[in-house]
């Protein structure tokens, strides 16, 4: 849901002629806030703004989804 909702917004700014580009990932590392109590959820630990800087440099307002990833690659809220 979140990566088809980055998609329709990045689609919408474009077609009112604002270049975008998706960020869907690679920019927020995060661990478990609590596993057993809140499930998927996580708290940043990191961010990476290398993705953030090129989408800027090439002109392109960059969106990004609320989804980090663990160190094993978990998608966590």
């Amino acid at each position: 849901m979140f990566l088809e909702e980055n998609l329709r917004l990045v689609g919408a700014l474009e077609a009112l002629g604002t270049r975008a580009r998706p960020i869907t990932g690679g920019v927020f590392t995060a661990d478990y806030l609590d596993r057993d109590r809140y499930g998927l959820v996580g708290k940043i630990t990191r961010v990476d703004k290398r993705p953030l800087e090129a989408s800027i440099r090439a002109g392109a307002l960059p969106i990004l989804t609320s989804l980090a990833e663990s160190n094993e690659g978990q998608l966590l809220t």
